[in-house]
């Protein structure tokens, strides 16, 4: 999608007054003293400003176990409102859609801002990352669906964390003693289970879908939501019947995991493997895997899912498969298999 007014590489960019619209919507409908909350994804400080209490329960239960002060610093900023809550209506969308046959995701990359709504979720996130500032706006509270929790305000901080070095990638993260393997590989491959699992038999978890890299220095990862989503049979296989927080009713198709009631989660590890799951019917085990690989395993969805489709990122990537030993991962139908295959794996860096 685009606005009416088509960007001109040699001038402003023209998403930039519907940014201004809504970021003067959201003060409007906060007033002079939205509710904050703050936390941390690595070293960046993030500062969540709510308009009104209604939506606060719904996105910050994702970011809670990485809360912490950020007095003195310039933080990224979310300015999250609704209208039905606080009856502000949107502005209006001028939108000019380029592939009418593209009616799953609407995104805009423009020079000065970044847009994207999914057709099936009505939440419209507005960034500008030279500015560190993001907004989110949805219909209503009840607008807000089983992704949106579980995955909360994910286009924001991909937008928001790039320019600061952090990247989101799309892989879960587990580990031991600090060190982590990512489980990369597109949805359906087994990543959310089998991290869930992980982290049920006592593992450090840094996220089911997507964690946040760092590649200057030794690669690292980062937490940045304590949240996790899988269908109602992984739940049931796994035994994370107690960490269900939400979710899986008509129109959801997934449950919303609280990772964080099965342990503390861990904000940071350090990447010491990849390894890339693939579902069969025999028991589970480990095999070689090539750079290339692991490559394959994660840049196409990281790339391609309405997240970062920059060169930067594709950088990233590289340099962490080159830098970074990676295996494949045979998974089976017995889950304490398939986790003792991703401890073997833990085991063998050393």
């Amino acid at each position: 999608m685009r606005p009416t007014a088509a960007p001109d590489p040699r001038g402003p960019d023209p998403a930039s007054e519907t940014f201004e619209r809504f970021h003067d919507g959201f003060w409007e409908a906060a007033g002079e003293e939205p509710l904050e909350r703050c936390f941390r994804v690595g070293a960046v400080g993030i500062r969540l400003r709510f308009a009104g209490e209604a939506l606060v329960p719904l996105y910050w239960p994702a970011f809670a176990p990485f809360e912490a002060p950020l007095d003195g610093e310039d933080p990224l900023e979310v300015l999250i409102w609704d209208s039905a809550s606080t009856g502000v209506p949107a502005p209006v969308l001028d939108w000019r859609i380029e592939d009418p046959g593209l009616d799953h995701v609407a995104r805009y990359d423009g020079s000065e801002v970044v847009a994207l709504q999914d057709w099936g979720r009505p939440a419209l996130t507005l960034a500008r990352p030279a500015d560190g500032v993001a907004i989110q706006h949805l219909p209503a509270p009840a607008s807000v669906n089983w992704l949106d929790r579980a995955s909360a305000l994910r286009f924001a901080l991909v937008a928001l964390l790039r320019p600061r070095g952090l990247f989101l990638i799309h892989a879960a993260a587990v580990g031991r003693g600090g060190r982590a393997a990512l489980l990369a590989g597109p949805s359906g491959a087994g990543k959310s289970t089998l991290s869930v699992a992980c982290l049920l038999a006592g593992m450090e978890w840094a996220g089911d879908d997507y964690v946040a890299l760092e590649i200057n220095g030794r690669p690292r990862v980062h937490a940045h939501h304590a949240t996790a989503k899988m269908d109602a049979a992984g739940v049931e296989r796994v035994g994370a019947g107690d960490l269900v927080a939400g979710g899986g009713e008509p129109p959801d198709f997934k449950l919303v995991l609280d990772a964080a009631r099965a342990a503390a989660i861990a904000p940071t590890l350090d990447v010491g493997a990849i390894l890339v799951p693939r579902r069969h019917s025999g028991a589970a085990a480990l095999g070689p895997a090539s750079a290339a690989q692991a490559y394959a395993a994660l840049a196409p969805t990281t790339m391609f899912q309405p997240s970062s489709r920059d060169r930067e990122t594709a950088a990233a990537l590289a340099a962490l498969v080159q830098r970074v030993p990676a295996r494949s991962l045979l998974l089976g139908g017995d889950p304490e298999e398939n986790v003792r295959a991703v401890a073997e794996a833990l085991d063998g860096l050393g």
